[in-house]
């Protein structure tokens, strides 16, 4: 049985039985300070006859997370989501999964490289025939995996490994089995991709969408928790690398699309007004445009409200938070204690677990 050191950070591969939570978990594993990884895979939906890109998990049920054995097994004890160490498939399935330093950061480029043409399987998944070991350049980086042949597949695969726990495989094609390029020359092509890469996403945008929410409530939600990520979690300067560049871009074009769907919609009462106030508010500081519109309507939206509502707490919240209003995040902060002392109520308790680790 393997003996982890108790002082030192490991890349640890976990597991959830909680269904479609894996970005959720990745946004809640950031806000307190845990270095993460969650593969991504972008997929082109049908959405009222347009086609729109959207964010989904890779691979059900998988996580990577860095840092001490211990920390990870308190903050999986706090989890409202069913997290548990995926354990090795040797040694008896007593040893922690762990995936090292460098295979960790091989694999997480080599997605943020290929993020268009990248597949991912898990080992139960594939059945092949070993092929040769080879090195490619991709871009600027240099990346060492095999040759493969997936069953049922005609092509060749160039395939990279997380040891034990999952395959991210492209198309093999003859450019990319050439030798280590010149710096000048993995520079030139790195160019040539990115700007191939931005014309495909400037084609998928449509800046001209013109309809109407159909779900009002389900819209304000996903405004409000794409802002929220957004704002809190991709948009740090830490996470704001090349890994995650695709993913900010993705998720900044859904809210867009959400904003323009709310964008007509006024609220017949103080709640619902304040509502829409809020999440219109959440996305004019992710977009930078209408802010001071943006910020007057939820101004006015706050003075509507009863002083006892839960909802105009959470909306001077974000508006100090976002505007950096210190003052009156002294004042939140003396409620907030005031709420302790007495005994927190449901509603208030939600609050403060909604705001973990950004308050």
């Amino acid at each position: 049985m393997q003996h982890l050191d108790k002082e030192k950070e490991y890349w640890f591969v976990l597991g959830t039985t909680t269904v479609n939570r894996e970005i959720k978990i990745y946004d809640a594993m950031r806000l307190r300070h845990i270095e993460c990884y969650v593969p991504l895979k972008y997929v082109v939906k049908r959405v009222r006859n347009r086609q729109q890109e959207t964010l989904m998990p890779a691979i059900s049920g998988l996580i990577f997370a860095h840092g001490k054995e211990d920390d990870l097994k308190k903050y999986m004890l706090t989890s409202k989501d069913r997290l548990f160490f995926r354990n090795s498939t040797f040694s008896n399935h007593q040893d922690r999964l762990i995936v090292s330093d460098q295979a960790m950061q091989q694999f997480m480029a080599f997605v943020a490289e290929n993020q268009q043409t990248v597949n991912f399987f898990s080992p139960e998944e594939i059945a092949w025939k070993e092929g040769e070991q080879v090195r490619v350049t991709i871009g600027s980086k240099v990346y060492e995996g095999r040759i493969v042949r997936i069953k049922g597949k005609r092509k060749k695969m160039f395939a990279l490994e997380v040891p034990g726990t999952a395959f991210a495989m492209i198309e093999l094609t003859p450019d990319l089995m050439q030798c280590i390029q010149t710096e000048e020359q993995s520079k030139r092509q790195s160019n040539r991709r990115t700007e191939r890469q931005n014309d495909r996403i400037i084609k998928k945008q449509d800046d001209r969408d013109d309809y109407r929410s159909k779900n009002l409530a389900a819209d304000k939600r996903l405004l409000f928790e794409t802002a929220f990520r957004l704002l809190f979690v991709l948009g740090n300067d830490e996470v704001r690398q090349v890994s995650r560049m695709r993913e900010l871009q993705v998720t900044q074009k859904e809210l867009e699309r959400v904003m323009k769907r709310l964008e007509r919609y006024k609220g017949y009462t103080a709640a619902t007004e304040g509502e829409l106030a809020l999440v219109m508010f959440m996305g004019a500081m992710v977009t930078k445009e209408q802010v001071e519109e943006a910020t007057d309507r939820l101004k006015k939206a706050i003075e509507r409200l009863k002083d006892t509502s839960m909802l105009k707490f959470r909306m001077r919240f974000y508006l100090a938070k976002l505007t950096e209003d210190q003052e009156e995040m002294n004042r939140i902060s003396e409620s907030i204690r005031g709420w302790k002392a007495q005994g927190l109520q449901t509603k208030q308790r939600e609050f403060l677990k909604e705001v973990q680790g950004i308050f």
